[in-house]
């Protein structure tokens, strides 16, 4: 029995811990604000030092580390519990030391969650009927492709590619398309929620899913973040007096606050119901489609006899490393979104493989058209002087529809809704990315790559429902999101590099997989055409990132290497039992880093490579800046100059050489992978699911 006295102080420290539980995310959250306003007064040119002295930024750490603190109840009796639970639903003992498990590592993932987190999402309570359609389908695609690029792309691609600027918008299109083509077509080989983070896991085991995991965890809360400051920005320019906006890219405080406001607005439209949010998807995507045809043709018409002169002076450094840095790749990604969700499509009728590459294809393929077109005709209207210069900084074709006309017939009528799409444009891609992402992240806590309170029920779940609606992941995404936009004070540019380096890592990868799975698909003409297709995209990417601006390519690469070690330490630290990680209960995947018997883990290998292609990419891009530019203490080039010819050769010699090494290098290593798996492959679709093992 225990002491009256003794009972009285556990009582007391328990009250205590509840009290710090229930203030410090709220200290957290007020210190993170105070902390986005200081970083918001931080002046344009500082210097990376400046930034990483300025008390706002840590305000803003200790504020998200105080907010962790709301996680730690997951830590104690809850997860006992839960553990107690999950005891009774095991098989016998022994069951589960036979194909299929791992002990280390997790269940193969052709087996769903791991076994200790049996919670899956809802299915469609009424069966295939309450699956996506095909409109629904498009609608995550199209949504997730038209967002803000085409809003802000066209005066930087302009100005960073100058009479290249068509060009630039057909070898982006057509590097998408590639990717995209072997993305769906083994993807759909092997059909299942999280698969492109999962896919990888096949080839590669867990270490390089952690890599991938935290670009893609990163770049898809991101992009509600650029989306919100897009929306603001075509808000500043219908009201240009509210003061939204300082210079070209950054925000305001008010701006700032604003662009808050809209990312809650994006994150809280995903807790209604499935089908109400996927209609509204679908709403926005027919306006935003409607309008931008009616300004295409429009502007086209009120060009007159000079329709054709829409190339503006100037060559640009290169195009591949434009690519990125106008915008040009920002516009094409989100295609993958149905993608991401093919277990959700619908069935029945033309069936989940029509309508996947219905959506995908068409997305890639009429946002080239699209986007060709109003670069067309901004580039026309700039060279026809229909606005001064500098006008079309904010929303370029809300600005042209202003002063053009038709004949007698001005065109101002049309400026109200260029405006309205300008703000619903960018809500509906967050939107699809904010939906993705949270599944995504459920099926990450699933096999235990993220806290498995993530997928707990009550956290999936609002009351009375019957359907998920992750609101908690909901939560952390927003947190992170709001902490990035923070960072980089709502630049655009900036928040668009954040979102775009690091998927074009994940596109990366997806294109090694397909090769090192590709004998497993029935031999035909299309597997090989799809294996060049998976090389050309691989290579395709790494000039993109080696020739880009140094500015972007090194926080996106950052963001990649942060995201990675979040997610390999703070497992570890758990797993130690240091006192605040126990809530991230994620499988500690440092083991894999201990050599076993005197070899080393099967999955390492293929991690090192990985890594070492990155920094070799980064190195390159480092090489290429140091001669090009000369770097003012902001991290901003001063006078760029050309490379010389045999610069410029020697470094695309060397970015095509480190890019086929590292493939090759990868398919060597991830087929080796798949060779020392033990048990026997179930077949799927044309794919054998390989069981995993310790």
């Amino acid at each position: 029995m225990v002491d009256e006295p003794v009972r009285q102080r556990g009582a007391g420290r328990h009250g205590v811990m509840r009290v710090v539980r229930i203030a410090a995310p709220v200290l957290g959250a007020i210190a993170g604000a105070f902390g986005s306003v200081a970083i918001d007064q931080i002046p344009e040119g500082a210097t990376f030092w400046d930034v990483a002295v300025n008390p706002g930024l840590w305000l803003c750490i200790v504020g998200a580390l105080l907010v962790s603190v709301a996680f730690e109840p997951w830590s104690g009796q809850r997860r006992a519990r839960e553990r107690a639970a999950h005891e009774v639903e095991k098989p016998a003992e022994g069951a589960g030391s036979g194909p299929g498990t791992d002990q280390q590592t997790g269940p193969a993932t052709s087996r769903g969650p791991a076994a200790e987190n049996p919670v899956s999402p809802s299915p469609p309570p009424s069966g295939d009927r309450e699956r996506l359609t095909l409109l629904e389908v498009f609608g995550l695609a199209v949504g997730g492709v038209i967002g803000s690029g085409w809003l802000l792309a066209a005066p930087q691609v302009q100005q960073d590619l100058g009479r290249y600027a068509l060009p630039g918008w057909l070898v982006g299109g057509a590097l998408m398309a590639v990717v995209a083509v072997v993305m769906v077509e083994f993807g759909l080989a092997s059909r299942r929620t999280g698969g492109l983070l999962f896919h990888p896991q096949d080839a590669f085991g867990p270490l390089v899913v952690v890599v991938l995991a935290g670009a893609l965890w990163i770049s898809y809360a991101v992009n509600p973040a650029a989306q919100a400051a897009a929306a603001v920005r075509s808000t500043a320019t219908w009201l240009p007096d509210a003061g939204l906006t300082s210079g070209q890219n950054a925000l305001t405080q008010g701006g700032g606050l604003l662009a808050v406001v809209v990312m809650a607005a994006i994150v809280a439209s995903n807790l209604l119901p499935r089908k109400a949010l996927l209609r509204s998807s679908v709403a926005i995507m027919g306006t935003k489609v409607v309008v931008l045809v009616m300004v295409v043709v429009l502007l086209w018409l009120a060009l007159g006899d000079g329709r054709t002169s829409s190339a503006s002076e100037g060559t640009p450094s290169n195009l591949m490393g434009g690519l990125l840095a106008s915008g040009i790749i920002y516009a094409y990604i989100g295609f993958q979104a149905p993608l991401d969700v093919t277990d959700e499509v619908r069935r029945g009728g033309m069936g989940v493989r029509a309508r996947v590459r219905w959506a995908v294809y068409g997305t890639v393929a009429g946002s080239y058209v699209l986007y060709s077109l109003l670069q067309h005709v901004h580039d026309a209207h700039d060279a026809q002087g229909t606005v001064e210069p500098g006008r079309s900084t904010g929303t370029p074709y809300a600005v042209l529809a202003d002063h053009a006309t038709i004949g007698d017939l001005s065109l101002a009528w049309l400026a109200p809704a260029v405006h309205l799409v300008g703000v619903l444009a960018p809500i509906g891609s967050g939107i699809v990315f904010t939906y993705a992402l949270a599944r995504e992240v459920f099926a990450l806590s699933g096999e235990r790559y993220a806290p498995s309170a993530l997928q707990a029920r009550w956290a999936s779940r609002l009351p009375g429902r019957t359907e998920d609606t992750f609101w908690l992941i909901l939560v952390v995404n927003f947190v992170l999101g709001l902490v990035l936009l923070a960072t980089v004070a709502g630049d655009w540019r900036l928040l668009t590099a954040l979102n775009t380096t690091p998927i074009l890592v994940v596109y990366a990868v997806f294109c090694v997989v397909y090769v090192v799975r590709a004998p497993e698909l029935p031999p035909s003409v299309w597997r090989n055409v799809l294996s060049v297709a998976a090389v050309l995209g691989f290579v395709g990417i790494a000039f993109v990132v080696a020739e880009s601006e140094w500015a972007h390519v090194w926080r996106g690469m950052a963001v990649v290497g942060g995201g990675t070690v979040v997610l390999l330490v703070l497992p570890w630290l758990a797993a130690l039992g240091v006192r605040g990680f126990g809530w991230f209960d994620a499988k500690d995947r440092m083991v894999h880093f201990r050599s076993r018997r005197g070899r080393l883990d099967d999955a390492l290998p293929p991690f090192l490579a990985l890594v070492g292609y990155l920094m070799a990419l980064t190195a390159l891009c480092a090489v290429r800046a140091a001669d090009v530019c000369r770097y003012q203490p902001g991290w901003t080039c001063d006078h760029p100059v050309p490379l010389s010819p045999g610069m410029e050769t020697l470094l695309r010699l060397a970015t095509a050489g480190v890019a086929l090494v590292a493939f090759g290098l990868l398919v060597v290593l991830g087929r080796r992978h798949l060779a020392s798996q033990a048990g026997p492959s179930q077949p799927t679709d044309g794919l054998s699911q390989p069981a995993s093992r310790s």
